[in-house]
């Protein structure tokens, strides 16, 4: 089945992966109704300047996010746009239980990346359902066997 030992051992490491991933969903569901510890804003003492309020998440949402980005370094390129793919599909989470491998990458990476241009957005996701949604979709595909053929990096290819 495989053609080289390493093709293995990354197939291991890209499942050993997507379960790390997987096994925050029922955690996540009881972290959707305050995923937020609390919003910080600082102030400097001498300027009297205070930042851009963010958000400080539970630690088991950091963890999360954390697997979730091992597990994204370790999957394919996007072969999509994911913000094409985000606008298609965030507003219906019905729909998700159809998307195919390369949707579930594209809003994953959406969501992962969407907290870098908007403090709090993980935890609006995970507050309407969109990150359930979308690791029931993942473990369907996981489990199906359309995640692993041919969807993992090998450590040569990175």
């Amino acid at each position: 089945m495989w053609k080289h030992n390493d093709e293995k051992q990354a197939a291991e490491r890209f499942s050993k992966a997507v379960e790390a991933v997987l096994s925050y969903r029922r955690n996540l569901e009881h972290h959707a109704v305050a995923p937020i510890k609390e919003w910080i804003i600082e102030t400097n003492p001498d300027t009297g300047v205070s930042n851009f309020p963010y958000a400080r998440y539970q630690a088991e949402v950091y963890d999360f996010f954390t697997a979730l980005g091992e597990f994204l370094d370790l999957w394919t390129p996007l072969a999509t746009d994911y913000q094409e793919t985000a606008s298609r599909f965030q507003r219906d989470h019905d729909a998700i239980g159809t998307a195919g491998p390369d949707e579930v990458k594209a809003l994953v990476t959406w969501v992962f990346r969407g907290e870098r241009f908007c403090e709090g957005f993980w935890g609006k996701q995970l507050r309407d359902g969109l990150v359930t949604a979308l690791l029931d979709r993942l473990y369907a595909l996981y489990h199906s066997g359309e995640v692993l053929e041919h969807r993992f990096v090998n450590e040569g290819e990175q």
